[in-house]
């Protein structure tokens, strides 16, 4: 940052040479913060953590790595003042302090890069490491404290004899008569009349602000926002409520935004909305220790705020003053939309304003309890993979497609007086199921008690660890705290409740804690993703007997949402149910939907290629749509192939597809067979290609690219490369073609995943056999078998293990 940027003090320049005395001591101390800010962090990405020290140290990192932008830290010898060059000193004391403890926390608990067997081990085992993650969090507390201290403004000091450089003159106000308020946003600051202190209880509509003054304000305020609410999953105990709150001030952004220019409407929404953004805003590091001593009346203002902005709120729900001020007239559909908004705004902060946050005050600081909490989840196992997804489960519907259905599902959510406990979505691969599940998931992260599970067909670890997934998740509802207590409550009368068959997990975990909660009337939402990809029949059969027989002793407001296939078994177990089904192969006017889709991945194309005039025709985005015949999959798919090339010269190859290709299946051979010609070029490519995608196939385990190349260290193509080399040969030479269709971490020990399931599927039956021959199933039972051996081996004979 350099000095004309460093504040809103004018910019300066020296009368003289004359340097000031402390100078000379600056290079030193800027050399010395990026020195050790470099070591600490080489300690932290070259570890690979224990899993249960992975987000602490992700964490770590990231506070370190915004600690420059966040708070300015020069790169460039300045004349900073010397309270400010003190405050420097003291973070970079803090960081040697710091590192040799990491060092130590990485050579007892971390597998390093050169133990690369190790390494691999890690991802496939699960480590509940207390002590290393205590350790991090430790150093990630005094890190905090070290940049508390360092302050937001770096202008230099000024010398005996300093001058202003020259600039406008401006009339100045009498800062005593005309008090300011600066309404900082992320582009600039604006600076409103503030009313004088005896002008405090007058109406917030006393303060005018111009049009475009308050567009710009509430520019800020939505950053503020989503910068929160982005971090707030970081903050321990009470992250669920800030990261709620800011969600409702972002909600209530957009309510103003559409009022337009209507100035009597919206002044007094923004005045309190733009208080409630300045008190969160005090969260946006991701931490409470900054505000740790005035952590309770931080909160207790929040509370009052929130109050505030629900009084207003109320007062647009009315359709006069609604017609007034977003100008709609009649038009009842607006109405409507409008309406619904502000209904689920005013639900939302009643949650907040009604929670009992001294209880989460206390239990924040309370060590103890926190960790006593902890050990208690902990023993539920490691269940993150179906509990959290990842980057494919975690993406939501179009704004603006599937309205209907997900309005039918979210009023069921809502609806406690039905006696349908369960929603139950079908339809063929492709159809949109997954996303639909994560977008209700979404929907009702900060408004009901919610865990979600995802199935994924191959990943046969994962299946049996359903009821424990949700359980955990329901454990950590902070926002409900009568369910959380009541699953840490069932944990504490069975520990070892893991080990247990699938009926005792669903008495213990799911039916006994839930049965007693008949008085709780926030929605508690079960989704389960995708039961038809789970490999044993018979446990999903029998989770879905058990769900009938039990469903009527569950309270009205618990609401299970399944998604599947139309499987026979399933079909046979869930048809003869009082559940409400929707069949998504009978939805009709489905079109509109893909083809709104299509239109925002074509325009993001135009954008990123920058592509000009129109394209596509109407013509050709009318063929996609037809050859997609109802499939959100097939559409992402052909976005995604279109994006990886020339899009004009890739749109035409689609549609130049003949006309007895139908559906995903010749899409995606299209794009295997495109890949798989450009590989075999190099026979020792094209062997590996296959080899390959056999192994993503059959490995019991989400798996990654650290993975893979352990698994084909003794190709031949890769004899005396190090893993590093062998990782970059798999991204830029193998797997480069088939984004598509892989998902591939940035990270080398990210999870690859098949996009689909229906990718796999047709792998197994019809691609590898395709392009292998007689030999395919030969050549997948090798590769299982030697995934299978070698895995294995690692856990079992590695010392580490044990």
């Amino acid at each position: 940052m350099s000095s004309q940027s460093a504040g809103n003090e004018p910019p300066t320049r020296p009368k003289s040479s004359t340097r000031n005395p402390t100078q000379s001591t600056q290079p030193s101390i800027l050399k010395n913060v990026e020195s050790v800010t470099n070591a600490v962090l080489s300690i932290l990405k070259d570890t690979v953590w224990p899993r249960r020290s992975t987000d602490m140290a992700h964490e770590l990192i990231q506070v370190i790595e915004n600690a420059s932008s966040l708070k300015g830290i020069p790169k460039e010898n300045l004349n900073i003042k010397a309270e400010h060059r003190a405050s420097l000193e003291r973070f970079v004391a803090v960081m040697v302090n710091v590192q040799p403890k990491l060092q130590e926390a990485s050579d007892t608990y971390g597998a390093k890069k050169r133990r690369f067997r190790s390494r691999i081990k890690y991802l496939f085992t699960y480590l509940g490491r207390n002590k290393c993650t205590q350790v991090l969090e430790s150093c990630q507390n005094e890190v905090q404290d070290a940049l508390v201290s360092l302050p937001d403004n770096w202008a230099p000091e000024l010398t005996t004899g300093d001058v202003t450089s020259p600039g406008p003159v401006k009339e100045q106000s009498d800062p005593e008569t005309e008090p300011v308020t600066r309404v900082v946003t992320s582009q600039s600051t604006i600076v409103v009349a503030s009313p004088s202190q005896d002008e405090e209880s007058a109406a917030p509509g006393d303060q005018v602000i111009s049009p475009s003054k308050r567009r710009e304000w509430l520019g800020g305020m939505k950053t503020t926002f989503t910068a929160v609410e982005g971090v707030s999953g970081m903050i321990p105990v009470i992250g669920t409520y800030v990261g709620a709150a800011a969600k409702v001030g972002a909600t209530i952004v957009e309510i103003i935004q559409q009022m337009g220019d209507n100035e009597e409407a919206a002044e007094d929404l923004t005045s309190h909305t733009g208080k409630l953004s300045d008190m969160l805003k005090r969260f946006e590091h991701g931490s409470v220790d900054q505000i740790r001593g005035d952590l309770t009346t931080v909160i207790s203002n929040l509370q009052r705020e929130l109050q505030n902005v629900q009084k207003k709120v109320t007062e647009l729900g009315s359709t006069s003053v609604l017609r007034k001020a977003f100008s709609v007239g009649d038009r009842a559909e607006a109405l409507k939309g409008y309406q619904e908004t502000i209904r689920k705004v005013l639900e939302q902060i009643q949650l907040l304003a009604t929670l009992n946050t001294a209880a989460m005050i206390t239990e924040l600081y309370d060590e103890g309890i926190r960790e006593q909490q902890h050990r208690l989840l902990d023993r539920l196992g490691d269940a993150n993979y179906g509990a959290r997804g990842d980057a494919i489960e975690d993406v939501t519907c179009l704004q603006g497609t599937r309205v209907e259905i997900l309005e039918h599902i979210n009023s069921w959510v809502g609806n406690t007086s039905t006696s349908e406990k369960v929603f139950w979505i079908r339809g063929m691969a492709g159809r949109g199921k997954s996303t639909i599940a994560s977008t209700v998931a979404a929907h009702w992260k900060y408004r009901a008690a919610s865990a979600i599970f995802h199935f994924r067909r191959g990943q046969n670890e994962t299946d049996k660890r359903l009821i424990c997934a949700l359980a955990r998740q329901l454990g950590n509802s902070a926002l409900f705290p009568e369910v959380k207590e009541a699953i840490l409550q069932s944990i504490r009368e069975q520990p070892d409740i893991s080990q247990g068959r699938l009926w005792d997990q669903f008495q213990t975990l799911f039916l006994g804690p839930l049965s007693r909660l008949q008085n709780t009337h926030s929605p508690i939402l079960l989704v389960i993703d995708a039961l038809d990809e789970c490999k044993d029949v018979e446990y999903a059969v029998n989770f879905v007997k058990f769900l009938d027989q039990s469903f009527q002793s569950l309270p009205v407001n618990v609401k299970v949402l399944l998604t599947t296939r139309p499987e026979a078994p399933l079909i046979r177990a869930l048809e003869p149910s009082r559940w409400h089904a929707e069949d998504l192969d009978e939805t009709v006017g489905i079109d509109d939907d893909i083809e709104a889709f299509l239109q925002h991945g074509f325009s993001g194309i135009r954008k990123e290629y920058g592509i000009e005039g129109d394209w596509p025709t109407r013509d050709q985005l009318r063929a996609i749509v037809e050859m997609s015949q109802g499939l959100f999959q097939w559409a992402r798919t052909a976005i995604e192939y279109m994006k990886e090339g020339s899009p004009e010269d890739r749109l035409q190859e689609l549609l130049d597809l003949p006309s007895i290709c139908h559906g995903m299946d010749d899409l995606y051979l299209k794009i295997l067979g495109g890949a798989f010609e450009k590989a075999k070029k190099n026979s020792a490519r094209g062997e590996l290609f296959i080899r390959l995608l056999g192994t993503l196939v059959v490995t019991p385990y989400p798996i990654s690219l650290e993975t893979l190349a352990y698994l084909f260290a003794d190709y031949s193509t890769f004899r005396n490369k190090s893993p590093e080399n062998i990782i970059r040969y798999l991204r830029l030479e193998v797997l480069v073609d088939l984004g598509s269709l892989i998902h591939v971490s940035p990270s080398s020990t990210g999870h690859i995943r098949l996009m689909h399931t229906s990718i796999r599927d047709l792998l197994v039956d019809m691609a590898i056999p395709k392009l292998v021959g007689d030999g395919a199933g030969t050549m997948l039972n090798k590769v299982k078998q030697l995934s299978k051996e070698r895995l294995l081996g690692w856990l079992e004979h590695s010392p580490s293990a044990h």
